[in-house]
């Protein structure tokens, strides 16, 4: 009985373990830099590196300050997160060979969701594997001109068009295929299994960075001195990341900040004003801490994002690398034109 018990105790040991290890490998940060990594399983990828705000994700405004890092991976982001809740799509697509659509036939579910999964899968491959795997699979051996995916100075890199390297598929349809056959068979399975990393209990707690400005009407001082504030223009929609997604507001001042276009209250003291000297149109920054829900749309073949109010404060920075700190509004005491 004892000698059972250990075995149990050892199996449970091991599944926390390799749990704890998954989410540490999707999950790993480095947060010293604004930056969060989540590092590539094998050498046939690359890490994935994208903004942080207090060791959380950034999204919506971004810096894209970064010189000679992979920023093109804060895309890679995205697509491998599309790949998790693109399951039916996925299940669909032909390992075998490469879909082409016949127009002149009826509509076929499954052929156009095996031409979607392949299309994106060669997007996907281009964000996230390395130069090593790009060039195994995308570069043409019999053509004389160099094929180099290497990541440039800003973080870019060449995205591959055509499986084999192959421009035209009647040239050499044989390449593409052995091409695209190999990739499914080497490499599809550990790129999935990444993908599931992503979004655990499909939720992610971040930061929703919104690009506003103080508002005021024409030739009028846009500070209130009677209410001792600003009233700014809140442009609270998604960009990137969130850009497909909306927000969920659960009482009446959130569908207030939801549909306010007119603008809301920032308060703030006379002599603080002064020293800021804000004029009509100034750029700042509202720093909202979300919950991103993330599902799939399986009728559409898509990702769908939806986020809610993590933190009933909203920080509101003067400047878009957020460190300089202006003041707070609080959703609890909205004030909305």
């Amino acid at each position: 009985m004892k000698l059972y018990n250990k075995i149990i105790l050892k199996t449970i040991t091991f599944y926390v373990l390799c749990a704890i290890t998954l989410q540490l490998n999707a999950q790993s940060k480095n947060v010293n830099d604004g930056y969060i990594t989540f590092m590539a399983p094998s050498s046939n990828f690359i890490d994935v590196e994208i903004e942080a705000h207090n060791g959380l994700p950034r999204f919506g405004d971004l810096l894209f300050k970064k010189i000679n890092k992979e920023l093109s991976t804060q895309k890679a982001f995205e697509e491998l997160v599309k790949m998790k809740y693109m399951s039916v799509a996925y299940s669909d697509m032909d390992k075998n060979k490469l879909t082409k659509k016949d127009y002149s036939q009826a509509a076929d579910k499954k052929v156009d969701n095996s031409v979607f999964a392949q299309s994106h899968l060669l997007r996907l491959a281009g964000l996230v594997c390395s130069e090593m795997v790009l060039e195994k699979y995308f570069c043409d051996d019999s053509s004389t001109q160099p094929c180099s995916y290497a990541i440039g100075k800003y973080g870019e890199r060449p995205k591959p068009s055509y499986w084999g390297g192959v421009r035209n598929f009647n040239v050499n349809e044989f390449k593409q295929h052995r091409s695209y056959t190999s990739f499914t068979k080497d490499i599809l399975e550990e790129l999935q299994t990444w993908s599931q990393t992503f979004f655990p209990k499909d939720e992610l707690i971040a930061y929703y960075v919104s690009k506003a400005g103080i508002s005021a009407k024409f030739g009028q001082n846009p500070y209130d001195f009677n209410k001792k504030g600003y009233f700014i223009f809140n442009p609270l929609n998604g960009k990137q990341f969130l850009h497909s997604s909306w927000f969920e507001a659960t009482d009446e001042n959130e569908k207030k900040l939801k549909h306010s276009s007119s603008g809301i209250f920032l308060p703030m003291a006379v002599e603080k004003a002064k020293a800021l000297k804000f004029q009509k149109g100034s750029p700042i920054f509202l720093v909202y801490k979300v919950k991103i829900k993330a599902s799939e749309d399986t009728k559409h073949n898509k990702l769908k994002l939806s986020f809610s109010l993590e933190s009933r404060i909203i920080e509101v920075y003067k400047d878009k690398t957020l460190t300089q700190k202006i003041g707070e509004i609080s959703v609890d005491n909205l004030n909305t034109k």
